[in-house]
């Protein structure tokens, strides 16, 4: 019973001699590196402001421009709802001011998001008001900056327009007939009308006849059918009484 007794008072509340030297070590290099480890946690802490500081002004950046954006959005809205009023100077007013909105709004918040859609925005205005080469050039800067917008459909559609009205047919049948390939429905109709349209006015008159052609083959019995008999009809193709 005595050596029991002896076995478990070994045991109980006595800490090994090693942990001790242990721990009086750890303790000791603790002391003797106290300046350096303070360094680091102040590094490690400063690096975790920095980069808490850089997200907060991301953030903050972003609500500014989309409040910016959204401002200029509804200054423009407005516009087109009052559109025409039957003053045209008073309408060219309208649309130069929002204009100046949409360009500050791209100058103030350039490279980001709020800042191309912005741009898009300034080009479609550019468009309403006849300025079709400045609207082109808008359009390709986004195209070589940010492909996630210009791959917008309207986007597209604008630079083909802008080109046409340029005379560029070229440049706009390009456009209209990589647009085309992946379009369905009646895009791809309204597509295909243009597309037949700028051939025809560049002298492709066999090309514009196929596609017009074309058009009323694939969409029988809608607008794009009258359309495109009407266009025909007007080529010598078809007789009016046929439609």
């Amino acid at each position: 019973m005595s050596d029991i007794r002896k076995r478990r008072s070994k045991k109980s509340g006595i800490i090994p001699r090693e942990i001790i030297a242990d721990e009086r070590t750890l303790l000791n290099w603790i002391s003797d590196h106290s300046t350096k480890l303070a360094y680091g946690l102040a590094a490690v802490l400063l690096v975790l402001i920095l980069i808490v500081g850089i997200f907060w002004v991301k953030g903050r950046n972003a609500r500014i421009a989309q409040e910016d954006l959204n401002a200029a959005l509804r200054f423009y809205w407005a516009t087109n709802a009052s559109l025409p009023s039957g003053d045209s100077s008073q309408d060219s007013i309208q649309l130069e001011q929002a204009l100046a909105n949409f360009k500050d709004v791209a100058e103030n918040h350039e490279n980001s998001v709020h800042g191309l859609t912005a741009s898009l925005y300034q080009a479609g205005v550019l468009f309403r008001l006849g300025r079709y080469d400045k609207a082109a050039l808008i359009l390709e800067g986004l195209q070589s900056e940010d492909r996630a917008v210009f791959s917008d459909l309207n986007a597209r559609f604008l630079i083909a327009r802008c080109y046409e009205a340029q005379g560029e047919f070229e440049k706009a049948i390009d456009v209209y007939g990589a647009m085309a390939e992946n379009a369905v429905g009646d895009i791809k109709a309204l597509i295909m009308m243009d597309l037949a349209r700028c051939n025809e006015l560049s002298g492709k008159t066999d090309q514009a006849i196929s596609l017009y052609t074309e058009l009323m083959e694939r969409f029988p019995e809608s607008v794009f059918w009258v359309r495109a008999g009407k266009k025909l009809a007007t080529l010598g193709v078809l007789n009016r009484e046929e439609l």
